[in-house]
C-alpha cells in the first residue's frame, strides 16, 4: 500500500515529537521546597487514575504552604540524603498512612485549619514549634505524593526497568575483608541468611540478564546442584560494571582539556562571580583545581547559565551547554552553590548517582549510592573517584 510524501512527513513528526514530549525526566531527591512547588505546579490537576491518598495529600500540602506563606516562614527541607543501604520508600498507602499520623497527633486546631475550607489567617492559636513539627511532617507526604504524581505515574515503565540497576546486592556482596567466604559458605549458614544472599544474588543476576523470572529459575537449578558460587562468578563482573556505570564519564565535554572551562559571559556582574566563585570553589581535588573563564565567542561550545520562574534545576544532558538554575537561587545563597556545582558536573560528563525504581507496582525505592558524592547528592563533595575520571577522559588526550 502507498502513502502520500505528507503521510511520511506527518509520520516523522509524530515520531520526533513522541520521542521529545516523553523523554523521561531527572529530578533529584533533596529539591528544595521551591522546587517541589514547581514540580506541583507542571502537574495541576485532578486525574481519575491519581490514587485517593496521593490526592489528598498534594490538596492538604497546597493548602499547609499557603498558611505557611502568610506566616512568611523560611523555607522546609526537603528529603535529605540516605546509602542504598537506608533507602527511602514511598507509595500511595505509605503517603496516606504518613499523613494521617500527622494529621492525628497534631493540634486539634491546626488539624482544623488544615482540613477544613475556611479562611487561613496569619496568626496561630497553638505554638510555632507544633506548626513547624507537623507541618513538615505533612509537607513530606506532600512532597512524596508530588513525586509519585509528577515522576513516577508519567513513567511507570521506565521507573520498573530502572530495577535492574539496583546496586545493593553487587554493593553487599562485595563488601568485607573476604566476600567470597560468604558465598563458598552459603550451605553452612543459617537460613535467614542463606534468603538474604539469595536477594543479593538475585539482584546481580537482574544486573544483567534483566528479567526477574529467568534469574530466579536459574538461582534454584543451580541452588539444587550446590553451585552457588558459581553463579556468583558468573553474573559479579557485570553487577560491577553496573555499579560503576553510575561514575563513568560516557559524554565528554569538546573542547575541556581539565583544567579550563568556558561560559557565556553573562550580562550581571553578581551572576559572574557567583559561577566563578561556586566552581573553583567545589571542583579541585588535591593539587587540581578548575579554573573558569568568560566570553561572548569562543573556538570552544561556551556553557551558559540561565536562571527560570517555575522550573527545577537541570543541566540538558550529559556534556551539554545549558545549566538552568531556578529564580529561587538568585540569592545565591548555600543551596545555589551546592545546585550548581552538581548540575555543572553534568556539563563534564558525570552521570547522576542516584537511583530510583519501583520495587512493586505501588512501592517506590530510592537511595544516593554514596550521600557524600556531588553528583550522588547536591551537598556532597568532589573526591578523588572525579579526579581519575576526569585524568582518564581529558588529562590524557
Amino acid at each position: 500500500m502507498k502513502h502520500s510524501w505528507q503521510f511520511w512527513v506527518i509520520l516523522l513528526f509524530s515520531v520526533l515529537l513522541s520521542s521529545t514530549t516523553h523523554a523521561t525526566p531527572d529530578f533529584p531527591f533533596d529539591l528544595t521546597e521551591p522546587e517541589v512547588r514547581s514540580l506541583d505546579h507542571s502537574h495541576p490537576g485532578i486525574n481519575e487514575s491519581d490514587p485517593i491518598e496521593v490526592t489528598r495529600a498534594i490538596a492538604l500540602g497546597r493548602r499547609l504552604l499557603d498558611w505557611k506563606d502568610l506566616l512568611n516562614l523560611e523555607p522546609w527541607t526537603t528529603i535529605k540524603p540516605r546509602g542504598a543501604l537506608q533507602p527511602f520508600k514511598y507509595g500511595p498507602q505509605l503517603i496516606g498512612d504518613r499523613l494521617d499520623t500527622a494529621l492525628q497527633e497534631m493540634p486539634a486546631e491546626m488539624r482544623d485549619a488544615l482540613v477544613g475550607k475556611g479562611q487561613l489567617v496569619d496568626h496561630l492559636n497553638f505554638s510555632l514549634s507544633d506548626f513547624i513539627k507537623y507541618g513538615q511532617q505533612v509537607f513530606s507526604a506532600y512532597q512524596y505524593a508530588v513525586r509519585w504524581k509528577s515522576v513516577i505515574m508519567p513513567y511507570r515503565s521506565h521507573f520498573k526497568a530502572a530495577r535492574f540497576r539496583d546496586i545493593r546486592g553487587y554493593f553487599e556482596l562485595s563488601q568485607g575483608s573476604d566476600p567470597k567466604k560468604r558465598i563458598k559458605d552459603y550451605f553452612d549458614l543459617p537460613t535467614n541468611e542463606q534468603n538474604q544472599l539469595k536477594i543479593w544474588l538475585l539482584q546481580i543476576c537482574e544486573n544483567k540478564r534483566q528479567n526477574t523470572n529467568s534469574c530466579t529459575q536459574e538461582f534454584d537449578s543451580t541452588e539444587k546442584k550446590k553451585r552457588i558460587f558459581e553463579f556468583f562468578q558468573k553474573y559479579m563482573l557485570a553487577a560491577k560494571q553496573n555499579y560503576e556505570s553510575f561514575f563513568k564519564v560516557t559524554h565528554s565535554r569538546r573542547g575541556f582539556e581539565g583544567l579550563r572551562v568556558s561560559f557565556k559571559d553573562p550580562a550581571e556582574v553578581d551572576v559572574k562571580s557567583f559561577i566563578s566563585k561556586t566552581l573553583e570553589s567545589a571542583w579541585q581535588y588535591d593539587s587540581w583545581r578548575l579554573r573558569v573563564e568568560f566570553s561572548l565567542s569562543s573556538k570552544s561550545p561556551l556553557i551558559e547559565v540561565k536562571f527560570e520562574s517555575g522550573t527545577t534545576s537541570h543541566a540538558n544532558g550529559l556534556g551539554g551547554n545549558l545549566i538552568v538554575l531556578s529564580d529561587y537561587y538568585r540569592d545565591f545563597g548555600k543551596d545555589a552553590h551546592q545546585v550548581l556545582s552538581h548540575e555543572f558536573g553534568h556539563t563534564l560528563g558525570f552521570p547522576d548517582c542516584y537511583l530510583e525504581f519501583l520495587e512493586s507496582d505501588d512501592l517506590a525505592v530510592g537511595y544516593y549510592i554514596d550521600p557524600t558524592d556531588i553528583m550522588c547528592a547536591r551537598t556532597g563533595a568532589v573526591k578523588k573517584r572525579h579526579y581519575d575520571e576526569l585524568e582518564r577522559v581529558y588529562f590524557t588526550h
